[in-house]
C-alpha cells in the first residue's frame, strides 16, 4: 500500500490496485469517500469536490450527505403514513386524511420518491383530478402540500414542489354567470349577502376570498 502526500487529503493506492481518498474536514475529523476508485484521478477529482464544497461553506459531512441521500429516496406512501401517525387529529379529521390519502395520493405517489416529485409532477396530478369537484380537489391539494411541507421542515427536501395557484371559482354552465351547482340564479340568495358565494365578503359566511361555503360544498362520492 503507498500513499501520496497532497496539500488536501490523502490518496492510497490499496494491494488490489484500487485508490482510497480522504481527508480532514473543519470538524478535525477523517473522512473517507464511500467507495475505492478504479484510477487516482478518479480519487483526485472526489478530493477537489470535497475541497470545493469547504471553501464555498456548503460542506457537510459525508456521512450526513449519504444518510440525506438515503432519505431523498424514501417512497412518499411510508413517508406519508408516518406523516399521518404523527398528527395530533380528531378522529374524524385522520379518517379524512386517510380517504384523502387513499383515494387521491397514494395511487399517483406511492411508490415514488421524495425527491423525484417535482413542481412538474405535482401539476401534472393535480390538473388530471375532477375539475368539477374542487372542493376535494382542493382538500387533496392541500393535504399533498401539509405532507410535503413537513419533509422540508425534515430537511429532505429543499422546498416544497406544491406550487400550484389556486384556482378561481369554477364555470357555471356554458353561455350563463350562474354557479356550477345550481341553475337558477335565485339560490343565490342562500347566501346571506344574496350575493355569488365566492364575490361574498361578510365575515363569517365564508364565501368570499374564493372559498366554496359548507352550505355550497359538492358532496363526496
Amino acid at each position: 500500500m503507498t500513499r501520496t502526500k497532497r496539500d488536501f487529503g490523502t490518496i492510497r493506492r490499496r494491494s488490489g490496485g484500487r485508490y482510497q481518498a480522504f481527508y480532514m474536514g473543519p470538524d478535525q475529523d477523517f473522512h473517507r469517500a464511500p467507495s475505492t476508485f478504479q484510477t487516482r484521478a478518479d480519487a483526485e477529482a472526489w478530493l477537489a469536490h470535497e475541497r470545493r464544497l469547504i471553501q464555498e461553506d456548503t460542506w457537510s459531512p459525508t456521512r450526513s450527505r449519504r444518510a440525506k441521500v438515503a432519505r431523498t429516496a424514501e417512497a412518499f406512501g411510508p413517508y406519508a403514513g408516518a406523516w399521518l401517525s404523527q398528527r395530533d387529529v380528531k378522529p374524524r379529521t385522520r379518517a379524512l386524511y386517510q380517504r384523502l390519502l387513499e383515494r387521491f395520493l397514494l395511487p399517483e405517489f406511492e411508490q415514488v420518491a421524495l425527491r423525484d416529485i417535482t413542481p412538474a409532477v405535482v401539476r401534472g396530478w393535480h390538473a388530471g383530478l375532477d375539475p368539477h369537484r374542487p372542493t376535494q380537489r382542493a382538500h387533496a391539494y392541500a393535504l399533498l402540500r401539509s405532507i410535503l411541507a413537513t419533509a422540508v421542515a425534515d430537511e429532505i427536501l429543499a422546498a416544497n414542489p406544491c406550487r400550484v395557484r389556486a384556482p378561481g371559482p369554477p364555470p357555471g354552465p356554458a353561455g350563463s354567470n350562474q354557479p356550477p351547482w345550481t341553475s337558477s340564479p335565485s339560490s343565490w340568495r342562500t347566501c346571506p349577502t344574496g350575493t355569488r358565494p365566492w364575490s361574498c365578503s361578510v365575515p363569517g359566511a365564508g364565501c368570499g376570498s374564493g372559498r366554496w361555503p359548507s352550505w355550497a360544498a359538492p358532496t363526496w362520492t
